[in-house]
Formats: C-alpha cells, sequence, structure tokens
C-alpha cells in the first residue's frame, strides 16, 4: 500500500464521523507550506527563528556557525553564549529577552500572514481540537479570534500552557487551538529550553495521575450499565472532550486520534514523547484477546528520501505514513482539509 492510500484509508475513516474527531497536531511544517501556497518568501520555522533572534541589531554577540543538531541545545548554547559575554548578564535574564525577541518577530509574522489560505481552510476544516506545536497564532488569528483563555486562578507560570487556548466560533464549528509550548499573547507561557521542558513534564505527570483515576471511574460506570470488561476508546473520547473542570490539551492528546501535520517529533519533544508512551501504556490492553480493537490512531505524517530514524519501527503505537515528497503528502493533506470543509458546512 502506498502512502497516498494509506492516508487515504484513515481520512475517510475520519471524514463518515460528525464532528470530526481526528486532532491534528501542528508544527512549523505547516507555516511553510503556507508561505508555499501563497508564494510569500517569508517562511518561518525553527532555524529561521533562531537566524532572526541572532541578527537582532542589540545582539553584538558572534555566535558560531557549529551549534549543536538539537533544537533546544541549540537555544541553550546562544544563550549561554550571550550572557558569558555580556558581564552581570545572568542566563535567566537572558533567557527572558530572548524570549521578548521571539515574541516580537511572531507576532510580526502573525500580522503578515494570518490572511495565509492554508491557514483558513485549517480552520474551515470543522476539527473539534487542535493542537499547535507552534508559538504564534495564525491560525486562530485566520478564525478572527485574537483572545486566548487561560484558567482564572494559575498556581504556576510553568502549568499555564496546560489550558491556553484559543476558541473559534465559526456559523458552522466551533474550534478549541491549544498551545503546548506557550503562545505569542503571553510572553511567560513560551517554553524554549531545556530547563522549561523538564520543569514542564512535572505538571504534565500531576495532570496525568488525575486523568487516570477519572478514567477508572467512568470505565468502571461504562461498564455497570453496558457490560464488558472496558470503556471503548471512542466513547472514551467523547466523554473526554465534554470536561470543563478544567479542560486541557493533555487530556485530548491522551484520549483522541492524532494526527501529526508539519511535525517531525523530534526527540527533544520530551513531554510529548512522555504522553505517547503513556498513551500508549493506557491501551497496551486493546492488544489482548477478546480486547476492542479500535485503539486511537496515532499518526505523523513524513516525506523526502529518508523515513526519519527516531521513529523507524513505530514506537508507542506511532504509525508513521511516509511520502516520497512533501508535495505528494500535501496534495493528499488538502484533499482531506477541503472534503472536511465541505462536509462540516454541509451538517451545520
Amino acid at each position: 500500500m502506498t502512502a497516498s492510500e494509506m492516508f487515504k484509508k484513515y481520512a475517510e475513516q475520519w471524514l463518515t464521523q460528525s464532528p470530526i474527531s481526528v486532532v491534528p497536531i501542528i508544527g512549523s511544517g505547516v507555516n511553510m507550506q503556507a508561505a508555499t501556497m501563497h508564494g510569500s518568501g517569508k517562511v518561518l520555522n525553527w532555524d529561521t527563528l533562531l537566524k532572526s533572534i541572532v541578527d537582532f541589531p542589540s545582539i553584538s554577540t558572534p555566535i558560531p556557525d557549529n551549534l549543536p543538531e538539537s533544537f533546544l541545545r541549540k537555544w541553550e548554547t546562544i544563550l549561554r553564549i550571550i550572557a558569558v559575554n555580556t558581564r552581570g548578564y545572568m542566563p535567566y535574564r537572558t533567557e527572558h529577552d530572548l524570549q521578548k525577541k521571539v515574541q516580537q518577530i511572531l507576532n510580526e509574522y502573525e500580522e503578515e500572514c494570518k490572511e495565509y489560505d492554508l491557514y483558513k481552510l485549517i480552520v474551515d476544516s470543522g476539527f473539534q481540537d487542535i493542537i499547535s506545536l507552534n508559538f504564534d497564532r495564525c491560525i486562530a488569528l485566520a478564525g478572527a479570534t485574537k483572545s486566548v483563555i487561560s484558567l482564572n486562578q494559575e498556581k504556576s507560570k510553568d502549568g499555564v500552557t496546560l489550558y491556553r487556548h484559543s476558541h473559534i466560533k465559526t456559523p458552522h464549528h466551533h474550534t478549541r487551538v491549544w498551545y503546548p509550548h506557550g503562545d505569542t499573547k503571553r510572553l511567560d507561557t513560551i517554553k524554549l529550553g531545556i530547563r522549561k521542558y523538564g520543569v514542564y513534564i512535572n505538571w504534565i505527570e500531576s495532570m496525568r495521575g488525575t486523568y487516570m483515576s477519572r478514567w477508572y471511574e467512568e470505565d468502571q460506570k461504562y461498564c455497570n450499565s453496558y457490560g464488558g470488561d472496558w470503556i471503548p476508546p471512542h466513547e472514551w473520547d467523547r466523554v473526554v472532550r465534554t470536561w470543563n473542570t478544567p479542560a486541557s490539551w493533555v487530556n485530548i492528546f491522551k484520549s483522541a486520534p492524532l494526527l501529526f501535520i508539519g511535525c517531525s517529533l523530534l526527540p527533544d519533544e520530551w513531554p510529548l514523547w512522555y504522553l505517547l508512551n503513556q498513551r500508549a501504556r493506557q491501551t497496551a490492553f486493546l492488544d489482548q484477546e477478546g480486547s476492542p480493537d479500535d485503539r486511537p490512531e496515532t499518526i505523523i505524517l513524513t516525506a523526502g528520501s529518508n523515513r526519519p530514524p527516531h521513529i523507524r519501527n513505530e514506537p508507542e503505537y506511532l504509525i508513521n505514513i511516509h511520502f516520497d515528497s512533501y508535495t505528494e503528502m500535501w496534495k493528499e493533506v488538502i484533499d482531506f482539509l477541503e472534503k472536511a470543509k465541505k462536509i462540516t458546512r454541509t451538517h451545520s
């Protein structure tokens, strides 16, 4: 089966559901494709973002070309070099100032690029939830939504991004856009660097414990009412989407079918890999004889001459659909989004 055939098989299943249950997880590759479709030279990915930061007039420290390959370690290396070469400039202060530059660059990008057709198409496709690994709010702004929703009382700024999201309301549907890594609306939510990723896992773990306790409770209720040993995954996903005490991207990530688009899911993504591991443990029982066979999909789309080595052999029940070219991959993704948009407007 070719990559296109394999993707179409899943796409056809998702398109029969109303509302569409799959949750797109958006990476910087979506920004690059949006610019390509628009015919713009304005391309934004992690490398261009770092270059823009280093090229700021206020940064006079030369940065070497031989930076580590890992994005997180590139950030940490640049941060240390700038701090060391400026007397009295502590690393934590350096990080804060660099994040301000990130915010400024991305705010400018949002204003220039929020009208790109791909962002509007994603908004119109009728997804209940979208998880954006980018800091920019282009998708929300394309849906005419500027505000970002947070908890009224947040325990710590490190845990803020568990709950922050934009709520897009259209005549045809509502969509929540989540920002696990933070967003441009609030500077201190932006998560860059190894320390912030490490602290974040503690917050995710505390939420995972609460989530699992509730899962066992709901499972028992379901089994008492309908029989069986386990609540079916699709039914559990439906229940989780109704939670509002408080709503969080972590719960959705744990239960929903996931589709990574424009996201290479590098080993740097410790919080995501941690959750993928926990998600796989939670659904391991589905491999037992007599169990439901509808494990929620975890699909990552990749393209190019080589399949990324860190997702070979499909760890954590991850399904890698690898296309020969990005052109082929995006042709299938755009076709899926267009069909989803049509169905959403028909059913509204």
